[in-house]
C-alpha cells in the first residue's frame, strides 16, 4: 500500500475506527515494553533471592536465625522474614516483612469443621473432635501484617506456642 493510499484511507475512516486502531497500537507497544523488561525483572529477583539466601544462611551459621514455621515467619537478627523455600540453586523466596522490635504475633480463634463423613466414620464421639482452622497473624510496628493459614488442631496449638516465643523475642529486641 502506497503512502497516498494510506493517507486517503486515514482521511476517510471514521474517528471511532481511528481511535480503536490507536488504542490497539498503544496496547501492543505496552506489551512489547513489558516483555522487554521481563528478563531484567527476573534477573533482579534472582539476585534478591540469592542475597536473602546468603544472609539467612549466615544467620543460621552464627545462630541468630529463629524459625517459627507455625507462624510462617523467621527472624534473622532484628528482621522478620517470611519462610521461603531454599533450593539447590541457592535462592530463597523469603521476603523481608520488617523489624522485629514492636512486632506482635496473634493466633485467631478460628472455626471448627465437622463433616458428614467424619460423623459417619467416627460416630457422634468422633464428631466432637473437630478439626480447627485459624490464622496466625504477625503485626509489625509499622502496621505491616502477615497472615498464615492454619488447619488442624496440632497446627493451631503449635502456632499458639510459637506466638508466645515470637512475642517474647519481639519484646526483648525492644529493650
Amino acid at each position: 500500500m502506497s503512502f497516498m493510499d494510506r493517507l486517503r484511507e486515514h482521511l476517510t475512516e471514521p474517528d471511532e475506527v481511528r481511535q480503536a486502531r490507536e488504542r490497539e497500537r498503544q496496547a501492543a507497544e505496552r506489551d512489547r515494553q513489558r516483555k522487554a523488561a521481563e528478563p531484567e525483572r527476573r534477573r533482579a529477583e534472582e539476585a534478591r533471592q540469592e542475597q536473602v539466601f546468603r544472609m539467612l544462611r549466615a544467620a543460621a551459621r552464627v545462630g541468630t536465625l529463629r524459625r517459627f514455621p507455625g507462624l510462617g515467619v523467621q527472624v534473622a537478627g532484628a528482621e522478620v522474614y517470611t519462610i521461603g523455600r531454599d533450593d539447590y540453586e541457592r535462592l530463597d523466596t523469603s521476603v523481608l516483612l520488617g523489624q522485629l522490635a514492636g512486632a506482635e504475633a496473634v493466633v485467631t480463634g478460628g472455626t471448627s469443621d465437622v463433616s458428614a463423613a467424619r460423623v459417619a466414620a467416627f460416630g457422634v464421639a468422633g464428631a466432637m473432635a473437630r478439626k480447627a482452622k485459624a490464622d496466625a497473624i504477625i503485626v509489625l510496628a509499622d502496621g505491616t501484617t502477615h497472615a498464615w493459614p492454619l488447619s488442624g488442631n496440632g497446627a493451631v496449638r503449635a502456632a499458639q506456642r510459637e506466638a508466645v516465643l515470637f512475642n517474647a523475642a519481639a519484646r526483648a529486641s525492644c529493650a
